[in-house]
């Protein structure tokens, strides 16, 4: 675990455990992160960038204002709380094991080509902004959503979306078999 009270650089780094970063500042990243476990950084109210493309993490919990992460393989989101965007770019499937709460638009992208799915499916999830997913043809797209739900252009094979609101589309939306929208509220 490391704190710092100031703005954290991430250089190259093998963590064959977990790692936790509470930063007082934003967090970036100058080197490749191969993190095999746990991956947790808080920098409530400061950006959080990590975009070397070859960087793999484990389980990804995330606390910040605008956040971007490029992950060289599946990721997942654990619980994470951001004030502003967020923006996953990933080399393979996006999943959520911890609930995601999204103020701002929050962007999904896995188009590597290999039809990975995205399934952000946890009953708790809060997205306020537009949801963007960019993705591959045939990958399989799921979304829950506590709230109106307002999601952009897509292009995929299949949809499946829960909201606790209005469900909308600001964009068109490509689905190339079954596409299913349900309402809780």
């Amino acid at each position: 675990a490391v704190t710092e009270n100031a703005a954290t650089d991430l250089g190259a780094s093998t963590v064959s455990g977990t790692l936790d970063i509470t930063s007082a500042g934003a967090v970036t990243d100058s080197g490749t992160l191969a993190i095999t476990g746990a991956t947790a950084i808080s920098a409530s109210g400061q950006n959080i960038t990590l975009d070397e493309t070859a960087s793999t993490f484990g389980t990804l919990s995330l606390t910040g204002a605008n956040v971007a992460v490029t992950e060289n393989a599946a990721t997942d989101l654990g619980a994470s709380t951001v004030s502003g965007t967020l923006g996953i770019t990933s080399a393979g499937a996006i999943t959520n094991s911890g609930s995601l709460a999204i103020t701002g638009d929050a962007t999904f992208d896995n188009s590597g080509g290999s039809d990975d799915a995205i399934t952000l499916n946890n009953s708790s999830n809060s997205f306020t902004g537009t949801v963007t997913f960019t993705t591959d043809s045939g990958s399989t797209v799921t979304i829950v959503d506590t709230t109106a739900l307002d999601l952009a252009a897509l292009t995929a094979g299949s949809l499946s979306v829960t909201a606790g609101g209005d469900i909308s589309d600001s964009g068109v939306l490509d689905i190339g078999t079954t596409a299913s929208f349900t309402t809780t509220a």
